[in-house]
């Protein structure tokens, strides 16, 4: 039992028996630091800042994140070069879903049917991969 939630909620339900003593061979339940708790909590508001929204304005350059547009889609995209007369907002692979008026992946100011293209207002990270198990 390592996972610290678990040992927490053996430590509360822990009821130890009248005339407790290791040396007969009671065990109590591991314990848990008030440090070590601190640590975890930080490490958790860490991952959920992680996870939450914000303006495109901050997104990073380069790399792939989720964005959500003006009219609410949410999908993978990454601030990118087209060519020398386009940098912005692009798919990150060419099958990837994104909205019918962002011609050849990429989120132009009007697209070729002079459609407006529906531009991100937001982003977030790319959730971590999938930790590999060991088999």
């Amino acid at each position: 039992m390592s996972d610290i939630v678990e040992r927490l909620r053996a430590w509360d339900a822990w009821d130890p028996p009248i005339g407790f003593d290791e040396r007969k061979g009671h065990v109590a339940p591991p314990f848990v630091s008030s440090t070590e708790s601190a640590d975890e909590i930080e490490r958790l508001r860490s991952l959920l800042k992680d996870r939450e929204w914000r303006d495109i304005s901050t997104a990073p350059k380069g790399r792939p994140v989720i964005v959500r547009t003006e009219r609410g889609r949410v999908f993978r995209a990454m601030w990118t070069y087209v060519c020398e007369e386009a940098v912005g907002w692009g798919t990150v692979e060419e099958d990837d879903p994104r909205p019918k008026c962002w011609t050849d992946g990429f989120c132009w100011r009007v697209n070729e049917d002079e459609e407006e293209s529906d531009k991100p207002t937001h982003w977030v990270n790319l959730p971590p991969q999938p930790e590999k198990e060991n088999t």
